[in-house]
């Protein structure tokens, strides 16, 4: 199986963001941190009803714009 770069690079991205929320005590859904961490690599903005799912991921750099 090979990997572009890009995919190679948001997979890490969402790994390291995995463990680093479980390091905190703050563990998350598998999804929510997929989107958390695509949205960081990708410097976009989330917009989201769902405060409480993504308050923790601002630490790390997640801008949000909530609706």
């Amino acid at each position: 199986m090979q990997f572009t770069v890009k995919e190679l690079r948001r997979e890490i991205s969402m790994i390291v963001l995995d463990t680093d929320i479980l390091k905190i005590g703050k563990p998350a859904g598998r999804f929510d941190t997929m989107i958390a961490a695509i949205c960081i690599n990708q410097d976009a903005m989330l917009s989201t009803l769902n405060r409480t799912h993504f308050e923790r991921f601002i630490a790390f750099g997640l801008r949000r714009f909530y609706v």
